[in-house]
């Protein structure tokens, strides 16, 4: 087997997959799990039966792991809200920090992920777990993550799949800033390290806008920040129609630069093979942070720590096996992960290129590029179609021009960071390029999306 926990990762998912059309009682689920390990034992090192019966087990873990997220515990706040609201005191953590967005009233508020502690019913106050989306008035006082909060306003369901994705069971909104105080806490090292990346977010989004045009600052903060809310309607859907939004996406072609780049400043530093691998390591998941933690950039990140450390132990890479142990990472931590869009396209591409290496290998060195591109845009075609009834047969053509140019885009924004972190002048040059690259990709990729027959949609 070239990758096992390939085979294993593909298998726990089927199980998550089993687990939205199937439901069995808990006892059901114990006695499949001991006769799915007992098969494994018996059945070990015997080939073929070996792996069916270990496939056979990991379906049966990803199945349970589905099975125990899907019930809210005793004291899930879920078992108590309804879809129209209901007035609720509660205290509660923030998971994240504040951030402007439009409340499904209409008003502009801040928002930011609630982790529940305890409500009050009555006079009494009494545990309860769960996550919400926490909708601030603006006036009310500065938090950020990791701040614990005593807040009192109104409670609703919101069965969307953004928020089932999330893990959020509904919505709590605090309409006057005096319904919300803030409670002592000592914040511990994990929670001090959050906010000063999610400040050091802010300070290079602000930076950015103050050196480039809307256009530009787009640009800047969905490549390298995870933020794509500021592309033009027109723009993402000229990205779509020649299949190469996923450079919109902070992903695998963020962190192999990140890697690179932080690879070439250490090697000046003449530090040790070792302490390189792991500063790049640390770096890699600083920057995963940095961009919102989203499963494409979640996938890569585990990937390139998994790198480093076989480049550190003297271990022969295995892009299978990194590849299944990042699905079965970010799976067995968040089984509705496999419902998410990113995460199948970000799975589906590389995996395609890794299951055709061995033939682009082999061929032409001058059609390596294209071979790689065509493999990747097949394995995501069916989901395309799946999910957006989309075709973008120009997909591996354009994306040969579009990803070393956003590549040299990206490089140029880091650039830009870091001169304008010195000094906003020295960031002035940078910009100027960073502008003109961008606009140069935004034509190209327009003149692409009018080929005929560049798409076909239904």
């Amino acid at each position: 087997m070239r990758g096992p926990l390939a085979y294993a990762a593909a298998a726990f998912a089927a199980g998550i997959g089993l687990a939205g059309w199937v439901t069995l009682p808990p006892a059901w689920l114990g006695l499949f799990l001991l006769i799915g390990a007992a098969a494994a034992l018996l059945s070990w090192r015997r080939g073929a039966a070996a792996n069916i019966a270990l496939a056979a087990l990991m379906a049966m873990l990803g199945f349970l792991r589905a099975e125990v997220d899907a019930r809210p515990p005793q004291d899930s706040v879920e078992r108590l809200i309804a879809r129209e609201p209901r007035p609720i005191a509660a205290q509660g953590i923030l998971a994240s920090s504040p951030e402007w967005a439009r409340a499904p009233s209409g008003f502009v508020r801040r928002r930011a992920w609630l982790t529940l502690a305890v409500i009050r019913q009555g006079e009494r106050w009494r545990a309860a777990s769960g996550k919400v989306l926490l909708y601030l008035p603006a006036r009310a006082g500065h938090f950020s993550y990791g701040d614990r909060l005593e807040l009192a306003g109104e409670i609703r369901a919101s069965p969307g799949r953004w928020m089932r994705l999330s893990g959020a069971c509904g919505t709590l909104t605090v309409s006057e800033a005096g319904a919300i105080r803030g409670l002592p806490s000592r914040p511990s090292v994990w929670v001090r390290y959050r906010r000063r990346i999610e400040a050091l977010h802010g300070r290079l989004t602000t930076l950015g806008r103050s050196l480039l045009d809307q256009e530009g600052s787009a640009y800047l903060e969905g490549l390298l920040l995870g933020n794509r809310q500021g592309f033009s309607k027109e723009l993402a859907e000229a990205f779509r129609k020649t299949g190469t939004v996923h450079v919109l996406v902070v992903s695998g072609l963020n962190v192999g630069l990140v890697g690179f780049l932080g690879m070439v400043t250490l090697s000046f530093l003449r530090l040790p093979r070792n302490a390189c691998h792991l500063l790049i390591a640390a770096g890699l998941i600083s920057y995963c942070l940095l961009t919102g933690s989203d499963p494409p950039i979640l996938r890569a990140t585990l990937m390139g720590v998994l790198l480093c450390a076989s480049a550190a132990a003297g271990r022969e890479f295995s892009g299978f096996n990194a590849l299944g142990a990042a699905a079965l990472g970010i799976l067995g931590w968040d089984p509705r992960a496999l419902a998410d869009v990113g995460f199948q396209l970000s799975f589906a591409a590389v995996g395609g290129i890794l299951l055709a290496a061995p033939w682009v290998e082999k061929g032409p060195r001058i059609l390596k590029p294209f071979a790689v591109s065509v493999s990747a845009w097949l394995a995501v075609l069916p989901l395309l179609a799946w999910h957006f009834h989309l075709v973008t047969p120009v997909a591996p053509l354009a994306n040969l021009w579009v990803i070393p140019w956003a590549s040299f885009l990206m490089a140029v924004g880091f650039l830009l960071f870091l001169l304008a972190g010195l000094h906003p002048a020295l960031g002035l040059p940078a910009a100027s390029v960073f502008t003109w690259m961008a606009w140069v990709l935004t034509q190209g990729v327009t003149w692409f999306s009018r080929w005929p027959g560049a798409s076909f949609s239904w």
